[in-house]
């Protein structure tokens, strides 16, 4: 017994590590409950500045929902909530009026409405993401997103191997490693700069046409010169995401008081979930 629980955590952990997004996924439809349902009163207002080699981006929103679930022993009449946004690759705890959570109670209807002010300084390596000609020659920044057409292109890092780091093995190569996305087909490429056996260019079948990539020069740890054409009639709109999640306050300090991503949440605090929501904000620039 002791050995399949310990096989079923380390099976949480690695999933959480490998496969973020579908860990996520996989939490929600465990948990089969979306309980706090979220309505915006008005789009979220971001405020985004440059800060070293990071940004900052301040999000402030007014949240109004309800919630749908049951009340149990613990909390007959009033349950507390924390609620964590994730955006750009980070997750913080919401700043709700001032305190870390809020409390939902059954009004005089038999309904637990609420209405929040929330806000969150998520800081981050990721640039905003933004659309560029088709086709597109020029920087992009290592975690940046580039929306070419119907193509969402990212430069997710460039560094060297562990055997490229040696020189008797490889030298002095870095590595390019793209993720494209045309609406849910994704395709990954890892280029190199261009030299006699090195490939710096891939053709991409996607978006029933094609992405050409090619690497014009790559400045390791920070970015890289591309030029990248997109060949297709597909239509596909982009733009930013904020994903707000809710979990139960149940003790103090409480499950999600310990956590310092939505992966550590997802894999140790699964049972306090309440429920997420999605809010899409286009481009941030037109947010801004």
């Amino acid at each position: 017994m002791i050995i399949s629980v310990i096989v079923v955590v380390v099976a949480l952990v690695m999933l959480s590590v490998l496969f973020p997004d579908l860990m996520k996924t996989a939490v929600a439809e465990r948990q089969s409950k979306n309980d706090v349902v979220v309505t915006l009163s008005s789009a979220p207002q971001i405020t985004m500045s440059k800060t070293g080699s990071g940004y900052v981006y301040d999000i402030k929103t007014v949240l109004g929902g309800e919630y749908n679930g049951d009340y149990h022993e613990g909390a007959a009449v009033r349950m507390d909530v924390e609620a964590f946004v994730t955006f750009k690759g980070q997750t913080l705890r919401v700043t709700i009026e001032g305190k870390n959570y809020f409390s939902i109670a059954k009004n005089s209807e038999g309904k637990s409405e609420f209405s929040i002010e929330a806000t969150a300084k998520i800081i981050s390596d990721e640039p905003p993401m933004h659309a560029v000609t088709n086709p597109y020659t020029g920087e992009i920044k290592q975690r940046e997103t580039l929306i070419i057409g119907p193509v969402a292109l990212k430069l997710e890092k460039t560094g060297k191997r562990l055997f490229d780091k040696i020189p008797v093995v490889g030298g002095d190569i870095c590595l390019a490693s793209f993720v494209a996305r045309c609406g849910k087909d994704v395709k990954s490429a890892e280029l190199r700069e261009c030299g006699e056996e090195y490939e710096c260019k891939r053709e991409l079948s996607m978006c029933g046409g094609s992405l050409d990539i090619s690497i014009n020069g790559i400045e390791c740890g920070k970015g890289a010169i591309v030029t990248a054409v997109v060949k297709s009639t597909v239509a596909a709109e982009y733009g930013e995401e904020i994903y707000i999640s809710f979990w139960e306050k149940t003790v103090e300090p409480s499950c999600a008081d310990h956590a310092r991503s939505y992966n550590e949440l997802a894999t140790t605090c699964y049972g306090d979930f309440l429920g997420e929501y999605t809010i899409d904000i286009g481009l941030l620039g037109d947010n801004a």
